[in-house]
């Protein structure tokens, strides 16, 4: 979040579940402000992306997903310099991290009715060239482990009682959309 707002002086994070009574907040424990996308069935990202376009201000958004803890602001910087633009690391074009006008929130949300790809919004945008590792996705079985050391990071300086909370939603975030298992959750808690 913290890179995000080094460049970005207005930040929203965008969630798909129905509130969960937990605490939102960054490192500084400022509550974060949260959008909520529209009713929708299954997990088509641009939803989401739908839903902050249509929140920003300005004629450009800044779009990253959250599961990028490498990502640097200076990325960013390049991303918002060449904007309207998106992310790539050479092979692969990163859809959800580009700078795209706040006018195409009506086309994204037709594109997720159609249920098209996040790369059908970002087509013929300018590519960014960013380094792989910055685009590397923790949100994968393969990278539990980095992600928990993420998550101590991320948590760095916030109280215990916050820190604790927001653990445990995220836990429970993570098994309800079957990320997380009750045995690797067992080894997470015997981990900390």
């Amino acid at each position: 979040m913290e890179t995000v707002q080094a460049v970005c002086e207005r930040v929203r994070l965008v969630r798909r579940e129905a509130p969960d009574g937990l605490p939102w907040i960054d490192r500084s424990e400022r509550p974060l402000l949260v959008l909520r996308e529209p009713a929708h069935e299954g997990t088509q990202p641009l939803w989401g992306v739908g839903a902050a376009l249509a929140e920003a201000e300005g004629p450009l958004a800044l779009v990253v997903p959250c599961d990028l803890p490498n990502l640097p602001a200076s990325a960013l910087e390049q991303l918002v310099q060449c904007g309207p633009s998106v992310a790539t690391d050479g092979d692969t074009v990163h859809p959800l991290v580009a700078v795209l006008p706040t006018e195409w929130s009506d086309r994204a949300y037709a594109l997720a009715r159609q249920g098209a790809p996040a790369r059908a919004l970002v087509e013929g945008l300018q590519p960014v060239r960013l380094d792989s590792v910055w685009l590397r996705d923790v949100n994968t079985p393969s990278l539990r482990r980095a992600e928990r050391a993420v998550w101590r990071q991320c948590l760095d300086g916030v109280s215990q009682s916050r820190r604790l909370a927001a653990q445990r939603g995220e836990r429970s975030r993570q098994r309800a959309r079957g990320i997380l298992s009750l045995e690797l959750d067992a080894e997470s808690d015997q981990q900390e």
